[in-house]
């Protein structure tokens, strides 16, 4: 007798492991670790943008597939029905990378779907069934895989749900990324969201407190913002290379962006701030990532 496929809206990995297993509260992530088969790359987190560009249209092309390509919901397209960037919250796609600790090397161990704070996924209408349209169930490791390939990937990469064998790994946990805290520090670099008209860093730092704003939390002083090239989160590479580097060392952006400078940041709110937070121009697709200080330190 053929075992039951287990339910797809599993937590990726909560607050702790004794949370529910339903994405029942704004809290909770879908979370996708790369599985290695020994036939593709492991993902390089300075091309995490176009990475969750690509699992984002995958779901968007769930919703085609599905029937439903013409009431692909604004939470996961970032779109209005006219085609026009949504200036509402949406879905965020972030990357899990193995960052913190003296040995970190960036890599990224998978991706995370992020509901707008107040939302669940599982109250997202039609993503369920999307994501299944995409993902083919796999009898022989008793959950979905979701293949994602295109021009922007060398190599086809292939994602699951975790499930409970992947609690151990400490690089899909959300915790570093949801628990409150007063100090938050960038693991991808923010994209500042205007460009540079003074270009000292007092400005910098006044469009990351702006960046906050924008993002629905609380504004910073703008002496407790801490802006540079380099981030504090060990493993995570620099915001931008030095001048000699090789292509390969730069952040790859969308091009609608690629003229926005991008810089690290350590922010101090001053007062607990619960997660996720999420800065600039990026924030939908994997840049301005930012981890509690104090648990990655």
């Amino acid at each position: 007798m053929a075992k039951p496929k287990p339910p797809i809206m599993q937590s990726g990995m909560s607050i702790s492991r004794e949370s529910s297993t339903s994405f029942e509260t704004s809290t909770e992530w879908l979370v996708l670790e790369v599985v290695n088969d020994n036939k593709g790359e492991v993902p390089d987190i300075r091309a995490s943008a176009i990475i969750c560009r690509v699992l984002r249209q995958a779901l968007m092309a769930g919703y085609r597939r599905s029937g439903k390509g013409n009431s692909i919901p604004e939470l996961v397209s970032g779109h209005t029905a006219d085609g026009t960037p949504t200036r509402k919250p949406h879905i965020a796609v972030v990357p899990m990378a193995f960052v913190g600790s003296s040995h970190a090397d960036a890599s990224v161990s998978g991706l995370a779907l992020v509901p707008p704070r107040g939302k669940s996924l599982l109250h997202i209408d039609g993503l369920h069934n999307a994501f299944e349209t995409v993902a083919a169930y796999r009898p022989d490791e008793q959950r979905r895989v979701l293949t994602l390939q295109g021009p922007s990937l060398r190599t086809p990469l292939k994602l699951a749900p975790v499930q409970e064998r992947g609690y151990g790994k400490r690089s899909l946990l959300p915790d570093p990324y949801l628990r409150a805290t007063k100090k938050w520090a960038s693991v991808t670099p923010i994209v500042l969201e205007r460009h540079l008209k003074r270009g000292n860093d007092i400005e910098v730092r006044e469009l990351v407190a702006l960046a906050c704003k924008n993002a629905g939390l609380p504004h910073p002083d703008l002496e407790q913002i801490w802006v540079g090239r380099h981030s504090v989160i060990k493993g995570s590479p620099p915001a931008r290379p030095l001048s000699d580097a090789p292509p390969r060392t730069r952040w790859k952006v969308p091009k609608s962006l690629e003229s926005r400078q991008l810089v690290h940041a350590v922010i101090d709110f001053g007062k607990e701030v619960r997660g996720p937070v999420l800065l600039g121009s990026g924030r939908f697709t994997g840049l301005g990532l930012c981890s509690r200080l104090d648990t990655r330190q």
